[in-house]
């Protein structure tokens, strides 16, 4: 079983045509919970988001409360990933 869904990876490789880069220079790495506790039960993971081309690497905590790919296209538009 994969931590982001079908759609949230289409959405992820629209953000990345719509900011301007191609989205075969990037890879999604999935980092499933391995222990649950109750004061993080909601905490489903995180995902590393890697650009091919400069090796920069960001990770962003995937959760049901907070939405993890707003603050990709934040660093995607601000050049945390470089410029396309």
């Amino acid at each position: 079983m994969y931590l982001l869904s079908q759609s949230e990876r289409e959405d992820f490789e629209e953000l990345i045509r719509n900011a301007g880069f191609s989205e075969t220079d990037f890879e999604l790495i999935e980092i499933k919970e391995q222990s649950a506790s109750i004061e993080y039960k909601s905490i489903r993971g995180a995902v590393i988001v890697r650009r091919k081309s400069n090796e920069i690497k960001r990770q962003y905590t995937v959760s049901h409360i907070e939405p993890w790919l707003a603050p990709v296209e934040d660093d995607l538009l601000n050049g945390e990933f470089g410029k396309q």
